[in-house]
């Protein structure tokens, strides 16, 4: 825990958008780590537009960020993906869900590249709306 505090693991949120929305998935996340036999978790941001800075340096804020979630329980794979604007959010968190595929198109990572190739390819490009239902 004290490693997720350094200055290199850290990002500007808005504070509606940090302490509501993005809180609300966080606590989802850890309630999948109770239910799942091993579970998976990449975050970060997406700079899509530049339209606010912080601080004397000029420190850009994102304007998105996002959840790359991958599972394996009792040998079957599942993954999902979350990408929200850093905004003050009043939609639903399930608004969010997205394929991992397109969560790969929009932030040009690939998330998952040590899977097979069989299992890859079929749990990146749907997801299993029950299974990551936000509760």
């Amino acid at each position: 825990m004290k490693e997720s505090f350094y200055f290199t693991n850290i990002s500007p949120q808005l504070a509606a958008f940090n302490r509501r929305k993005w809180k609300d998935l966080e606590e989802q996340v850890r309630l999948w780590v109770q239910r799942n036999d091993t579970l998976y978790v990449t975050t970060g941001p997406i700079f899509w537009e530049v339209t606010k800075v912080i601080g004397r340096n000029q420190i850009l804020v994102p304007s998105h960020f996002y959840k790359a979630l991958l599972t394996r329980n009792k040998g079957s794979w599942k993954a999902v993906g979350f990408l929200l604007p850093n905004e003050e959010i009043k939609k639903p968190l399930d608004s969010f869900r997205c394929t991992i595929d397109s969560l790969e198109r929009v932030s040009g990572l690939d998330f998952f590249p040590l899977l097979a190739d069989s299992i890859e390819v079929k749990i990146e490009r749907e997801y299993d709306k029950s299974f990551w239902h936000a509760k």
